[in-house]
């Protein structure tokens, strides 16, 4: 079966020719704009002498340019790879190293980070002597495009996992992504032709990408983006101005507009889905109490594309992550003897099975061994899920540790910490005590006012022991300005774990 994956474009521009499909910042597209920007930038990517299955690697933050070409080169037949810039000059070479890619597009604020070395370079968003700049070659070229069709089990895009334990990996993915994702979950979610999605997450992401682009225009929906810096009130207006009735985002953002002090009318939004990391239960029901909506907790990967497990509406049990998605398995496999769990309420890596997986990660056998194994993938998260059906999100599998022979999530020690009045933000890790024994260590962000001192740090002690137990009470708190978060916006325990030395 042979098709282009921007089929979902080329049909949704048949039937809302006129309608609004994306909107940037001030600046609106109709579906056929769309297609026109797209299609000039599939000529652009072939003029460049990109051929099918190349790799073209794209470095920038949002913006319509970049989006363009990502789809551009998914019409030209060819493989994009859309690079955070959040990354450092280290990283970004090895992945020029890693993708071997045939062109590269770089925003003009993102130069010094490629360290060039005859790579073939056309500058986003200016012009810089020397260099070719997308604005001029997409002005000469045609606003048409005979796409070209690849195999749906091609190599057809690259996606790019978060990278909490190590440098980021490339997960390639295949053309079949674009016949099941929209349809499973818009079908699982209730998500339609009439609603405005608004993602607050980059598009370099797959949780920016699937349900702020790809799926509102395969339903023939609107999606809102900005090219401006996510904050606080950046994030505020546009919901204020633009008012999207699906609103996904991570708990961070939630975070910010509890915090807000002028809080947007939200009475557009009929559906707040967060994914990222676990929303915990103190942030959820503030939320609720202020705005009047059920955020809905899920979780999913670049290795399974989106998605896997979700709450939704009329299905929706807070502290979980809900029930898997229609058309993707699930499986728990216990963490010592590798069996199959079948009784609620044990813990187990969760392993997935879907048309949506990946197929392997580029230039890395070893790892794809360890993850990919037959047509399950390991997604390394540690679940169980309770009498109900509902899975609960228990941590990473190497963010849990033992103390005393018994396993201790930090998340749940977290949720504890974030229940205190004083408490903003709250990481915990293991950590070595004077002994060489394991214990739990937690960092806290505290709200103005606060200042962490005996008596703060005795009331903490006694609401972990007394909800969890003397093992899992932290054996240091230490305040910090902020959590330290990866350019997916996830706690970065690696960097903590780092920052504690071998012994407390």
């Amino acid at each position: 079966m042979k098709f282009n994956p921007t089929f979902i474009l080329d049909q949704s521009v048949q039937s809302h020719r006129e309608k609004i499909a994306l909107v940037f910042d001030e600046k609106s597209f109709t579906y056929e704009e769309v297609l026109k920007e797209v299609s000039r930038a599939a000529n652009v990517v072939s003029k460049l002498g990109v051929e099918k299955r190349n790799i073209v690697m794209i470095l920038s933050f949002d913006s319509m340019q970049a989006l363009s070409v990502w789809l551009g080169t998914l019409r030209a037949g060819a493989i994009p790879a859309w690079v955070s810039p959040l990354y450092n000059k280290e990283t970004i070479s090895y992945f020029l190293e890693l993708l071997e890619p045939k062109v590269i597009f770089s925003d003009v604020s993102l130069l010094d980070r490629l360290g060039l070395n005859g790579q073939r370079v056309v500058t986003l968003g200016g012009r810089v002597e020397g260099l070719q700049d997308y604005a001029s070659l997409s002005a000469e070229v045609p606003d048409q495009f005979e796409p070209i069709k690849v195999h749906r089990d091609d190599p057809t895009y690259l996606l790019f996992s978060g990278g909490t334990t190590g440098r980021p990996k490339a997960v390639v993915h295949t053309a079949r992504d674009f016949v099941h994702v929209p349809h499973r979950h818009s079908k699982f979610m209730g998500w339609r032709e009439s609603d405005v999605h608004y993602a607050t997450s980059q598009k370099y992401f797959t949780h920016g990408m699937w349900p702020g682009v790809l799926i509102p225009i395969a339903n023939g929906a609107s999606a809102i983006l900005t090219t401006k810096k996510l904050t606080p009130q950046v994030v505020a207006d546009i919901l204020r101005n633009h008012k999207p009735t699906v609103f996904i985002t991570v708990p961070t953002v939630l975070k910010w507009l509890v915090n807000l002090e002028e809080r947007p009318d939200l009475s557009s939004v009929r559906m707040v889905v967060s994914a990222s990391e676990k929303l915990p239960i103190p942030l959820l029901e503030k939320f609720r109490e202020l705005y009047g909506i059920e955020v809905l907790d899920s979780i999913g990967s670049s290795e399974v594309t989106y998605e896997w497990i979700s709450n939704r509406p009329g299905d929706n049990k807070p502290g979980t992550c809900g029930r898997p998605i229609f058309g993707v398995e699930v499986k728990l496999v216990d963490l010592v003897t590798g069996t199959e769990i079948r009784e609620p309420n044990k813990l187990g890596e969760v392993w997935v099975k879907s048309d949506t997986n990946a197929y392997y990660y580029l230039r890395d056998l070893e790892k794809t061994r360890r993850t990919m194994v037959g047509e399950w993938i390991r997604t390394g998260d540690v679940m169980y899920f309770d009498d109900d059906g509902y899975y609960v999100h228990v941590g990473r599998n190497d963010d849990l540790f033992k103390v005393k022979g018994m396993w201790v999530s930090p998340l749940e020690i977290e949720e504890v910490l974030l229940r205190h009045p004083a408490v903003l933000e709250a990481a915990v890790v293991q950590a070595k005590d004077a002994d060489g024994l394991t214990v739990p260590a937690a960092f806290l962000a505290l709200r103005p006012g606060y200042t962490m001192n005996a008596e703060l740090e005795s009331e903490l002690r006694e609401m972990v022991r007394r909800e969890l137990g003397e093992y899992k009470v932290p054996k240091l708190f230490r305040q910090v300005e902020e959590i330290p978060r990866t350019p997916l916006m996830k706690l970065d325990r690696r960097r903590l774990r780092e920052q504690l030395g071998e012994r407390l």
